[in-house]
């Protein structure tokens, strides 16, 4: 998956989570479709002058993206 990722979208989780941890997320939105994506929040996060919209699910346990 995350080479299919890399070479569909450009860049890869890890790069992401790069971004997010040097403080590049600038805004977490809910989901606007809750009734398919149940507690769905959707992280911006900006790489290079372009906002990257990346989904994720968040419990007291973990962060399933």
């Amino acid at each position: 998956m995350p080479i299919k990722l890399k070479a569909e979208r450009g860049i890869s989780f890890e790069e992401i989570v790069f971004y997010i941890e040097r403080g590049d997320e600038v805004d977490i939105l809910e989901h606007p479709n809750q009734e398919k994506y149940p507690g769905q929040k959707i992280s911006v996060v900006v790489v290079e002058e372009y906002a990257y919209l990346v989904p994720y699910v968040e419990t007291e346990e973990t962060v399933n993206a």
